[in-house]
């Protein structure tokens, strides 16, 4: 879907103090919030974690909705990507590409090795999978394991500096091939904790205060530079109990004034928690430290989050696949040459929501037009071929035998709301069997807009089959 910008409206920064994703671990199986489930090896023993944090649902593993695992194995690599330039450039995903990867077990001990780590002291915390990309028949990104650690002291994690979950190291792994990338070792500045060199290996760490307890410690506070609209009614976005270092040698800077100067120098075990307030102004984000056995407010710390740009747009025409009649909607699989990755034969690509109609059918499909700006849109639109340069299609776009129609080729999206289209698909019986990339050119223009603008906004994946035989695969660039 293309997206038309219009105006920019300054507003609170909503990025930078959330952490990340998060998952729940049931079992042996990791549920990360893009739904998608895999289990992992409990053999892998940097995958054992502290209790507390087991029960804070680590290790997190997560990866993009956009390209989900295929069922069964090897599981996917990459998103293939079509992609045409000419007065503008046109792109388009396939879907995601099976082939072998380094699994999260295998990934988990190579970073290790590298990172001179020792399952005794430290165990992963979070794992970020991104897939490569091909474009073109071409592998232009390989695969990436971001891998954290965390160090484990009496069961507890200091509160270090690696990725947004404050950990201790990261190390950012190659999925093809095992090799580390440069930037994937332990972040410039950022040293172990190392509690051991000051606490004593007795030292016995208990939570005496649950975490109700803590952020009340928060809201009845009254520390100078802290605004009350964030310690008494902050929303909590991080919540763990942390190994905490104060004063200057410690490495984040809520943590290097306590409360009591006497603290610098000194690891405490905590409840860290994090707030944020959409108020005053654009707002906060905040770091407290309360002392685990205590229920002692140890440190606060608060900063203004400066204002970030708002883009108002006119989002033209998702596809409401839920929406087809008398049409199929499906996932459907095809092959590509291996050697774009780099092994012998074909291997598997899934194309997902492949509108299939059968010759001599007539059916149904929406689209949702959408806008958050403060005057009504007109667009105008029309059938054009998205990838001349490996479809052939005649010159109205459309396949021959097929015929597609709008509920209105002219179209009024109001301020701040939507407008559905629906398009009729009819098929000649006598149509040939075919998968085509279909696109519609958006012809667009506001009342405060000097110049219309337009592109090819919406494509998507049509198939003219019966079901009878092997579904007739989309084309590729050549």
């Amino acid at each position: 879907m293309a997206v038309f910008l219009v105006a920019l409206v300054a507003g609170g920064m909503g990025a930078g103090y959330l952490f990340g994703t998060t998952g729940q671990r049931i079992g042996t199986t990791i549920t990360s919030t893009t739904t998608r489930i895999f289990t992992v090896q409990t053999s892998q023993p940097y995958m054992i974690e502290p209790a507390t944090y087991t029960n804070l649902g680590y290790p997190k593993v997560t990866y993009p909705d956009y390209s989900p695992y295929l069922p069964g194995k090897p599981n996917y690599t990459l998103e293939y990507q079509i992609k045409v330039s000419n007065s503008q450039v046109t792109s388009f995903q396939i879907g995601p590409v099976g082939g072998d990867t380094i699994s999260l077990d295998q990934a988990v001990g190579i970073a290790a090795n590298f990172a001179k780590l020792t399952p005794a002291n430290f165990s992963l915390t979070e794992a970020d999978f991104s897939p490569g990309t091909i474009i073109n028949k071409t592998l232009v990104v390989h695969p990436l394991w971001e891998l954290f650690f965390a160090r484990d002291y009496h069961g507890y994690w200091p509160f270090g500096c690696a990725g947004n979950g404050a950990f201790s190291v990261e190390v950012n792994l190659d999925a093809f091939d095992g090799s580390i990338y440069p930037s994937g070792q332990i972040p410039p500045g950022c040293t172990f904790p190392t509690p051991n060199s000051i606490l004593p290996t007795s030292a016995q760490l208990e939570l005496n205060t649950n975490s109700s307890a803590a952020l009340g410690a928060i809201r009845d506070s009254n520390l100078v530079d802290v605004p009350r609209e964030l310690s008494a009614n902050g929303v909590v976005t991080f919540m763990q109990p942390r190994l905490v270092l104060f004063g200057s040698n410690s490495n984040n800077e809520a943590f290097m004034n306590p409360i009591n100067a006497s603290l610098s120098g000194h690891y405490s075990l905590c409840w860290v928690i994090e707030l944020y307030s959409p108020t005053p102004n654009y707002g906060y984000q905040g770091t407290f430290a309360v002392n685990a056995q205590t229920g002692q407010l140890l440190s606060g710390w608060a900063q203004v989050l400066f204002p970030s740009i708002h883009y108002e747009y006119v989002g033209l025409g998702s596809t409401v696949y839920s929406s087809a009649r008398n049409i199929n909607v499906s996932t459907e699989m095809f092959e590509i040459d291996g050697g774009i990755v780099g092994v012998s034969g074909h291997v598997p690509v899934a194309v997902p929501n492949v509108v299939i109609a059968k010759p001599g059918s007539r059916g149904t499909i929406e689209l949702n037009f959408s806008s958050t700006i403060d005057s009504a849109a007109k667009a105008n639109l029309s059938f054009v071929n998205p990838f001349s340069s490996f479809q052939s299609l005649p010159s109205n776009g459309l396949p021959i035998g097929v015929t597609i129609v709008p509920s209105s080729s002219s179209i009024v999206i109001p301020s701040k709301g939507q407008a559905p289209v629906e398009l009729t698909i009819k098929v000649d019986q006598s149509a040939p069997a075919g998968t085509y990339l279909i696109g519609l050119k958006i012809t667009m223009l506001a009342s405060n807009w000097g110049q219309p603008s337009e592109g090819v906004s919406v494509i998507f994946v049509l198939s003219i089959w019966n079901g009878a035989g092997q579904w007739p695969a989309p084309p590729v660039p050549g």
